[in-house]
């Protein structure tokens, strides 16, 4: 490209919050050790050497934007984990940040037993969204100030009941329903 270097395209289009996680595959006829150094310092996704063979292109970038869909896919899940806790919290203020402590801290107890990232954002999910089942619960019964009776108390511990039914079909919450 005669007026701007490919690494520097890619460097100026990863820097934007939109663009950061378009995949890129830059292409080059210089040395390899070089453009690797460079192509790696502007975040692209691949780098090939000219001349390049199609199917391997293609291949590549099937591949690459594969894994741009895995990413949207996740961003959007967590946003509606997120809406869903803030929608909780929206409910009963005086349990505000009360779930992104639970979460934290069983991701904490998750490192220390060794668990797999899969397993931690379970965790992290479950920890968010172990009172969901509160939206259910009737008002005057989550801001009562004294004790709740026996009944009061009986319908109170049928919110993790309410969540379960609440999620239950929400495909990638089900690991984190178990959690």
């Amino acid at each position: 490209m005669p007026k701007i270097a490919g690494d520097e395209v890619c460097r100026r289009v990863k820097s934007e919050p939109d663009s950061a996680f378009l995949p890129i595959v830059l292409v080059t006829a210089y040395d390899e050790r070089v453009s690797r150094s460079k192509a790696l310092e502007a975040r692209a996704d691949d780098l090939l050497i000219s001349p390049i063979h199609r199917a391997e292109l293609v291949a590549r970038v099937r591949s690459l934007l594969r894994l741009r869909v895995y990413h949207d896919d996740l961003v959007r899940h967590e946003n509606v984990v997120l809406s869903l806790s803030a929608a909780l919290e929206a409910k009963d203020a005086y349990t505000r940040g009360h779930s992104q402590r639970v979460s934290f801290w069983a991701v904490e107890i998750g490192r220390e037993l060794g668990l797999a990232e899969s397993e931690l954002r379970e965790l992290e999910y479950g920890g968010l969204l172990h009172d969901i089942g509160k939206i259910g619960i009737a008002e005057p019964i989550l801001h009562k100030a004294g004790t709740l009776t026996g009944e009061e108390m009986a319908l109170m511990r049928q919110h993790p009941v309410i969540g379960a039914e609440i999620l239950k079909d929400v495909e990638f919450l089900r690991g984190a329903s178990r959690a």
